[in-house]
């Protein structure tokens, strides 16, 4: 038997214990789905409600099944009968368990063979205004009633509200604590300079005068050369002990070489 029209398709008799048992499953619905009802032609609806559901799918819409119990569904219908659009909205405001509704009304004409469909849509969403657009597909073939439903359907969700998606989760900011000095530096130093001050107390230790008694001495140069390098290796051995005791006391303060655009910059970094 085919529904007549203004019906939806394969609706279940109103009152039926099987009608209520299914609709209390589907009560269960967040407030942000999207139900689709399509009325009119029943040879086209099946295929319609496919393309309508696909769409918005695709488009990150969340779909409800059965947001309207059979007598509000059988009150909505009536309301589009009558081509009462406040009376619609109320329905859908009072008893629809999704967020929001899209109707789809379909009109065939068939002139010499040619079909011209119309599609009506209507998208109601829980205290909004409701929306509403037409598409006409003229010498209609699949192919131009899928691109007209897919036109509809845009226009509608266009105008309707966004999809609201959690925001990326954003990790915490933390930060480090500060670094253990490096003690490379001091023990370089240290070492570098206990070598050289070793090293210039040997030139002067080993350096004699000529007094005439022998033939060969140690030239009285390496004497300057020791002084001159147990000076640089004493002053370098302190730097080193200073740095060192200073990183023990201080670990969170620690030289930094930054390279700059046309020079570079050395300097004391210290966290607080």
């Amino acid at each position: 038997m085919v529904p007549p029209q203004g019906t939806r398709l394969m609706r279940p008799a109103s009152g039926s214990l099987l009608a209520a048992v299914l609709f209390g499953l589907s009560t269960v619905a967040h407030a942000d789905d999207v139900d689709v009802i399509v009325t009119g032609d029943a040879t086209s609806q099946p295929r319609i409600t496919a393309q309508v559901e696909d769409w918005l799918h695709n488009h990150g819409r969340t779909l409800a099944a059965s947001a309207l119990a059979p007598d509000a569904l059988d009150q909505l219908i009536d309301c589009f009968a009558i081509d009462d659009q406040t009376c619609a909205s109320h329905v859908v405001n009072d008893h629809a368990t999704a967020g929001a509704v899209v109707v789809v009304n379909v009109e065939v004409d068939t002139d010499e063979g040619a079909r011209t469909i119309t599609l009506r849509g209507h998208w109601f969403t829980k205290d909004q205004p409701a929306l509403a657009e037409t598409r006409t597909c003229e010498a209609c073939t699949d192919a131009t009633l899928r691109s007209a439903v897919a036109e509809l359907v845009a226009a509608l969700d266009g105008r309707a509200m966004p999809v609201v998606s959690a925001p990326p989760a954003v990790p915490p900011l933390v930060t480090p604590p500060p670094g253990r000095a490096s003690r490379t530096l001091p023990y370089a130093l240290i070492g570098g300079g206990a070598a050289l001050l070793v090293t210039g107390i040997t030139l002067v230790a080993i350096t004699e005068n000529d007094t005439g008694d022998k033939y060969l001495y140690y030239d009285g140069r390496n004497r300057t050369a020791g002084f001159v390098l147990g000076t640089l290796g004493l002053a370098a051995a302190s730097t080193g002990a200073y740095l060192y005791v200073k990183a023990r006391r201080s670990a969170d303060s620690v030289p930094s070489v930054a390279l700059l655009p046309g020079g570079a910059y050395v300097g004391w970094a210290r966290s607080f």
